[in-house]
């Protein structure tokens, strides 16, 4: 048992990006918290979107897959971006096109990922602790607010994509 802990104890030590605790993650823990993405965001284009002054552009970094963080991707800046947790919702018809980005610490992300990728540990408590809402988007409304030669940049990242996703760029079980 001894052996154990300390195995648990070095893998956490390893843990120092964002990428390697991702990679920490199982299949399973992903599934249950119906695959969430990890995302980075440019700091500038962040501190836009709190001044009112470019929805669409946060939006864009949000659903672009190039800033959608996994296992060596080598995506994300500490010093330049922003950490966000997207989780996906459900709208009236029942599809899950409604999307959620809660600002995560790094540190904490790292000091324990599986619960930060769960939105009612992390994200819900974080939300009525600052009594506030976190930026919130249905895709769709998304999609018709861009010009039609940018609509192909951004697939539907529903269920279905995002757990092709995680099991094409990820290779924890």
């Amino acid at each position: 048992m001894e052996e154990i802990n300390n195995k648990i104890l070095i893998e956490k030590e390893k843990l120092d990006s964002v990428e390697s605790a991702l990679g920490t993650i199982s299949q399973t823990e992903l599934q249950q918290n119906k695959y969430p993405i990890i995302v980075a965001i440019s700091n500038k284009t962040f501190q836009e979107y709190n001044e009112a002054k470019s929805n669409i552009d946060f939006w864009k970094e949000v659903f672009n897959p190039r800033n959608f963080i996994y296992p060596g991707s080598g995506i994300f800046d500490e010093n330049t971006d922003r950490l966000f947790i997207i989780h996906s919702f459900n709208n009236k018809d029942g599809g899950d096109t409604i999307f959620k980005a809660i600002t995560t610490r790094p540190k904490d992300f790292i000091s324990d990922p599986v619960n930060y990728i769960n939105y009612q540990l992390h994200g819900q408590p974080c939300e009525l602790r600052s009594s506030g809402r976190y930026p919130t988007k249905d895709f769709w409304e998304f999609y018709d607010d861009l010009l039609p030669k940018e609509q192909n940049n951004y697939p539907i990242p529903d269920t279905n994509w995002r757990q092709n996703f995680y099991k094409e760029n990820f290779t924890s079980s």
